[in-house]
């Protein structure tokens, strides 16, 4: 079990610190009732505020003692009460009087509880961030939205009057005027303070401010408390009861469940908004506190948090952020800061709706206001300067579509402009890694002389194309449009081999394995030959559903890897070109490339060693010593590292012809990788001590040798440089 302890010299900041944010948060909390539970609803406000109560005080409780880090405030989220402010007057509207209260209240404790599972199960199975590839407009129009309603919201509150077309004219009398006027001045001179003063206090001191000068102007005024409820400034009293909300067997009795069941897109929204909001949160609290949070960990116990609000009959509450960070600048930094913060809310429950009625309401509804303008203009207004047109338009549609629609109406829109955007964004990307031509990209196969003048001559034959990324209908066409265009037509086409390299394609849909059932038809009938490497299984399986591998398929060919996929064309074209010619390269052959005199050919030949290795034998193993090094005759080396049984790298595979080894001829080294036979093969062995002699008495030919070896990697080098700078543009 946690055990919280505290020093005493930090206890005194943590307190502060809670004691301000409760008083906050208690006032938001009533001023969100007030906001749900408005004109003929507002019998139920005692109710409402306990609600409120409870999702202030429980998460803050659970969330202050199980979040990654300690000092984190939790409160109602105000754009899950926007979506509440259009659900609870539906059920109203759709209830007897004595099924209106429960199935409200079971309505809440349902999104709450979903949501919590939500939550959880997002941290659970560490998929929280799949809601950050929601595009970043979408987003806003539902932030900017919800800060519509609660500026909306907030008139009812202090007027008593719903915004409609026939009852606009209404708030302009004086008597009306009187009441909605001081809170939308308090809520703007709230915005503007906060907003260019930039002060941890300026709203703790404003509200305090607020209520104070209110009860100053009654005093000055000679209005009694009576008298400011007759007109409409305080809340009229509740008869007798409590906030908690009746939470009991008699509530599933009572409950209307097909209205609740109606409420189903509402209640699907309050989740969805709550999922967004708290990955936006949680990150927004590691920027300003500048702590590390374990992302998974916070969305487990926030969902833990609201599963028992749910069931306590509150609404959703998770971590805040301005609140949070606000508490570090305070000094409460400590676990017993949120705690107490949380301890305080709940207490308030106990205090009953008496204390409700001694609120301002201009107060009330000008914190809703406050709220509604801070969303409203940071996503309809400020993003602006952030973000390109198309998106800042985007933004104003989905705020538009609440507006004039409604939030459920506004998701169904957010969803599917978030999969346009996915189709449109997703199409433009480079779904095409890098494209050459056989003559700038080879295998990992070093061949003799002959061998790479038929590559250079006929390379253009093959041409690769290394794919990224999703392939899906939006990138499939393109890629099918440009097979053919870089194949052309039957009498220009040079190329005889496409090779595909899928190793950084993370999945196909039906429509691009079609497009590769086409390309296979076009390839047929120009007599080219389809090379696939690197395939899933998950995306063999799609081909093969579509009918892209045949039995007997000679157009389409599967390796497990690009370089041996490369490697076949190579061998394909050599063969056709030089049919039934050996890949044989006698030494004598090798070494006149290195010397131009006979006598130096047959005095280096007699420092040579041969040696015949048969198919699977190793030659040497990576950190064996290296003294020594190999000209191959005839066969096949591979050189790799082994990285576990039956699991290895190429780094090269070497034919008649060639050299390697050379490296531990002249440093001495441990051999840094494994060599293999691959076929039976004869090489002849130069080893360092009779390098050494030959050096010490023969330094000339020695020298031919050496500028032969720095020729070879010179030009080895350059091969790579070649390849890479052709990957890059």
């Amino acid at each position: 079990m946690m055990q919280i302890s505290i020093p005493r010299r930090e206890l005194l900041p943590n307190a502060v610190t809670a004691v301000i944010l409760s008083i906050l948060n208690i006032t938001f909390a009533i001023s969100l009732a007030a906001f749900i539970f408005n004109r003929e609803l507002s019998v139920f406000l005692p109710t409402g505020v306990g609600i409120l109560l409870i999702a202030t005080a429980l998460p803050a409780l659970i969330i202050g003692v199980g979040s990654s880090i300690p000092g984190v405030i939790s409160i109602p989220k105000g754009n899950v009460c926007a979506v509440l402010s259009l659900m609870v007057p539906a059920i109203a509207a759709a209830t007897t009087p004595s099924e209106t209260l429960p199935t409200i209240l079971a309505a809440i404790m349902i999104s709450t509880i979903l949501t919590g599972a939500l939550l959880f199960l997002l941290g659970y199975l560490q998929i929280g961030n799949l809601f950050r590839f929601i595009p970043y407009p979408v987003i806003g129009g539902y932030f900017a939205g919800a800060g519509f309603l609660l500026v909306k919201g907030g008139i009812p509150v202090m007027a008593d009057i719903i915004l409609t077309s026939e009852t606009f004219g209404r708030l302009f009398t004086l008597q009306t005027l009187m009441l909605w006027l001081p809170g939308v001045l308090f809520a703007f001179i709230v915005y503007f303070m906060d907003r260019f003063v930039k002060h941890n206090l300026v709203i703790p001191v404003l509200l305090i401010t607020g209520v104070a000068g209110f009860y100053a102007y009654l005093f000055v005024s000679g209005t009694s408390v009576v008298q400011a409820r007759a007109i409409g400034l305080l809340m009229n009293e509740f008869p007798g009861g409590d906030m908690m909300p009746p939470v009991g067997p008699a509530l599933f009795f009572d409950t209307n469940y097909a209205v609740v069941a109606d409420q189903a897109g509402n209640i699907l929204t309050i989740m969805f908004l709550s999922a967004i909001t708290a990955l936006l949160i949680i990150s927004g609290i590691e920027i300003g506190t500048e702590q590390d949070i374990d992302l998974d960990r916070d969305l487990m116990v926030a969902g833990a948090a609201n599963a028992v609000t749910g069931l306590a009959g509150g609404t959703v509450g998770f971590h805040t952020a301005a609140d949070t960070i606000l508490g570090y600048r305070l000094g409460g930094r400590h676990r017993i800061a949120g705690i107490l913060y949380g301890a305080i809310c709940g207490a308030v429950l106990f205090l009953g709706p008496k204390v409700i009625t001694f609120f301002p309401k201009p107060i009330m509804g000008g914190l809703l206001i406050y709220q509604g303008l801070d969303l409203l203009i940071t996503w309809a207004y400020d993003s602006r300067k952030k973000l390109p047109l198309i998106d800042y338009i985007l933004v104003l549609a989905i705020l538009v579509v609440v507006v004039f629609m409604g939030f459920l109406q506004a998701v169904a829109v957010g969803i599917l402009i978030a999969a346009g955007l996915f189709v449109i964004n997703y199409s433009r990307s480079d779904y095409i890694r890098h494209a050459l031509s056989g003559k700038r990209q080879r295998s990992k196969v070093m061949r003799g002389p002959a061998q790479e003048k038929v590559l250079n001559a006929h390379g253009e034959k093959i041409y690769t194309l290394a794919l990224q990324g999703y392939l899906f209908f939006g990138t499939s066409d393109r890629l099918l449009q440009h097979f053919k265009q870089q194949v052309g037509t039957e009498e220009e086409s040079k190329i005889q081999y496409v090779v595909f390299d899928f190793h950084l394609v993370t999945d196909i849909d039906i429509s691009a394995a079609n497009s590769f059932v086409r390309m296979k038809q076009f390839a047929a009938s120009r007599g080219i030959t389809l090379v696939f490497s690197s395939l899933s299984r998950e995306i063999k399986e799609q081909l093969e559903r579509s009918g892209f591998f045949g039995k007997e398929d000679k157009v389409s060919k599967k390796f497990a890897d690009f370089d041996h996929a490369l490697e076949w064309c190579e061998e394909a074209i050599i063969e056709k070109v030089v049919r039934g010619v050996s890949s044989r390269v006698p030494i004598r052959e090798i070494l006149s490339e290195i010397f131009d005199r006979k006598p130096e050919i047959a005095l280096f030949r007699k420092c040579l060693k041969m040696r015949q290795i048969a198919p699977g034998d190793t030659l040497f193993k990576k950190g064996d010593e290296a003294n020594s090094m190999f000209f191959i005759e005839s066969g096949k080396i591979t050189i790799l590292i082994v990285l576990g049984k039956n699991n290895y790298i190429r780094l090269q595979t070497l034919g008649g012809g060639t050299v390697f080894g050379e490296m531990g001829l002249y440093s001495n080294a441990p051999r840094s990788a494994t060599a293999v036979a691959r076929q039976a093969s004869v090489l002849y062995e130069l080893d360092g001590r009779y390098f050494a002699l030959l050096q010490k008495k023969y330094p000339k030919v020695a020298a031919k040798f050496q500028g032969y070896i720095i020729s070879t990697l010179a030009a080895r080098l350059a091969t790579s440089n070649q390849t890479l700078q052709s990957m890059m543009f």
